[in-house]
């Protein structure tokens, strides 16, 4: 194609590429699960890629003046790629790992919110069970007091 090194520099951030691999496995489970997954799927590849061809052969005659211009734009944007890498280092870091970690780091906080939750849940509950009984306290004596 054009030969970009912004998006092969892309794909190999390990958070990128973990991802993008997570998401084609899911992709390809689903169309291995049905039929009705899977037509309309490979009908979408299929005009997806005669596209891409097309396009490229109309485009590639248009675009062909503006390499230059176009090549470097991708050595800045590549650069800026560099500078977010070695400023943030977890996008180095696989996708499971970086949840893992979320998850750890974040466990006293979801252990505080569920137990909000129980206490929520239980005053709520305990509350309803109140009030039917003071509701049905009060229509047995006030049938009571009728007959």
């Amino acid at each position: 194609m054009f030969g970009f090194q912004t998006l092969s520099y892309l794909h190999d951030i390990t958070v990128v590429r973990s991802s993008t691999n997570k998401l084609h496995e899911m992709y390809a489970k689903a169309k291995d699960t049905s039929v009705l997954i899977r037509l309309p799927c490979n009908l979408a590849e299929t005009v997806a890629n005669k596209s891409l061809k097309i396009t490229l052969t109309v485009a590639d005659p248009l675009v062909k003046p503006l390499y230059g211009f176009m090549h470097q734009i991708d050595d800045y944007a590549s650069e800026k790629l560099r500078q977010i890498e070695s400023k943030y280092p977890a996008i180095n870091t696989p996708t499971e790992e970086v949840m893992n970690t979320f998850n750890e780091k974040t466990e006293s906080v979801r252990h505080v919110m569920n137990s909000v939750k129980d206490t929520t849940t239980s005053t709520i509950q305990h509350g309803t069970e109140t009030v039917f009984h003071v509701a049905t306290a009060t229509v047995h004596k006030a049938s009571d007091s009728v007959f």
